[in-house]
């Protein structure tokens, strides 16, 4: 997290560096931190400043089921499953 002198903040995620949709990092975001929809909504509207269209909720709701099919694929992978999911690339 980088706290700018101007008070802007920004989130690097050097695991995942690669260039992707924004939503889909606002999305995991929201997954992971388990937050409620109003959170989820506040979060959009800060980060476009402006109520998001149908289009980008559409999508944050995509990606945001799409994050949680990735760590339950990772789950599977870590647990007592791990051999069968040996040869899959995440």
């Amino acid at each position: 997290i980088i706290l700018t002198p101007n008070q802007n903040i920004y989130i690097i995620d050097w695991s995942e560096a690669q260039p992707n949709n924004p939503i889909l990092d606002l999305a995991s975001l929201a997954h992971h931190s388990g937050m409620t929809n109003d959170h989820e909504d506040y979060l959009l509207k800060l980060y476009f400043g402006r109520p998001q269209t149908k289009s980008e909720q559409q999508a944050f709701y995509w990606y945001k089921n799409l994050s949680l099919l990735h760590t339950a694929a990772w789950a599977l992978r870590e647990s007592g499953l791990k051999d069968t999911f040996q040869d899959q690339t995440y």
